[in-house]
């Protein structure tokens, strides 16, 4: 099973999967999947390393809730 996969079956559990980049100055992630599951544009954060995961999970879910 690649990373695509792994990716894909996120996606298809919790309607998105986000992404982090920290061997860059400032790091950085972004949601994938926001746009088929919810409608909603995907998501960006910068410069947040460990936090990310949970600022997303909040806004996820203000978006599903409306």
């Amino acid at each position: 099973m690649g990373e695509t996969d792994d990716i894909s079956e996120t996606i298809a559990l919790n309607g998105y999967t986000a992404i982090a980049i920290n061997d860059i100055d400032p790091p950085f992630a972004y949601t994938v999947g926001l746009m088929f599951s919810q409608e909603h544009p995907e998501l960006i954060l910068l410069g947040l390393d460990d936090e990310a995961g949970s600022i997303f999970a909040a806004m996820v879910e203000d978006i599903q809730s409306g």
